[in-house]
């Protein structure tokens, strides 16, 4: 049986700042990363998939030895339609994948310069519905307890890692269209385009979009700004979403036309979408995305 699996690199957030979890006398130097931060697999009814998600613990020096104690649970998540996740350990409705999971370990021990290997399993019911079933693989450290002293003030921080699974049962429908494209500055003075989508199929849509910026002038110009084809986001099954995508460059005062193009999937027509917008005088300069900020 042949499966569509696709996995994602490590999550850049890492557990690096766990320096007060260590026994007296002792940190933790190195960072935790979890790999892979994504899974997107195809089960049928019946069916099931099984992985190994690694967790690494770098060692920044011969010092940095003291063990740490990683808890490893199954939540739910969703995103907005601004494209932020959320994470909960409630069931959030009837699409969740964690009735169907199986892993182990559940709780181990990781030493500065080694690796934790969880195996994971996803098993569907040969009744389940089609459609797209979503959960996540949660690794957080095992903080001891620390008790207050009179007078003392502190705040401890627990960081969490994240393997964000999407299990596709088929057949998945899949549809999507453009409905909204808009172009104005964000809170930080960046320039940006926000187009909108909506997802009218039954699995998740990963967006790759482009576009130029030329000057609105009855003449013939090149663009000023040419961004080409790059992933943008997800939109999740019958939802919209609004997604930031900054312009590499500056603008001048004055008015321009925006053309933009978007695919998801060779499956799906390409979308398409044109509007004008203008750049009042008189502001204080645009600030310009660097490449590194981009998305």
């Amino acid at each position: 049986m042949t499966r569509m699996i696709r996995t994602g690199l490590a999550l850049v957030c890492t557990l690096g700042a766990l320096a007060a979890l260590g026994p007296a006398g002792t940190t933790h130097a190195g960072d935790v990363t979890i790999f892979p931060s994504m899974i997107e697999t195809r089960v049928p009814p019946g069916g099931d998939f099984t992985t190994v998600i690694r967790v690494v613990y770098t060692k920044d020096d011969s010092l940095d030895t003291a063990p740490l104690r990683i808890l490893l649970d199954m939540e739910d998540w969703d995103m907005d339609p601004n494209g932020r996740l959320s994470f909960t350990a409630e069931p959030i409705d009837e699409r969740s994948v964690r009735p169907w999971v199986h892993y182990t370990p559940g709780e181990d021990e990781i030493v500065p310069g080694e690796e934790v290997f969880i195996r994971l399993s996803v098993v569907v019911p040969p009744d389940a519905l089609p459609g797209e079933y979503r959960g996540a693989l949660i690794a957080q450290p095992r903080a001891p307890y620390k008790p207050v002293k009179a007078g003392e003030k502190r705040l401890d921080l627990r960081l969490r890692l994240a393997t964000v699974l999407y299990i596709e049962v088929p057949p998945i429908e899949r549809g999507a269209d453009l409905i909204g494209l808009e172009v104005r500055p964000n809170h930080e003075n960046i320039w940006c385009v926000y187009p909108t989508f909506v997802n009218v199929g039954t699995g998740h849509l990963r967006i790759y979009d482009s576009f130029t910026v030329t000057p609105n002038t009855l003449a013939p110009s090149d663009p000023v700004i040419a961004m080409p084809f790059a992933e943008s986001g997800v939109v999740l099954p019958g939802r919209h979403r609004t997604i930031e995508i900054p312009m590499l460059g500056g603008l001048g005062a004055g008015e321009y036309r925006l053309f933009y193009q978007a695919e998801a999937g060779e499956d799906l027509p390409v979308m398409e979408g044109e509007t004008i917008f203008y750049v009042p005088d008189g502001l204080e300069p645009p600030v310009t995305a660097t490449a590194a900020g981009v998305r």
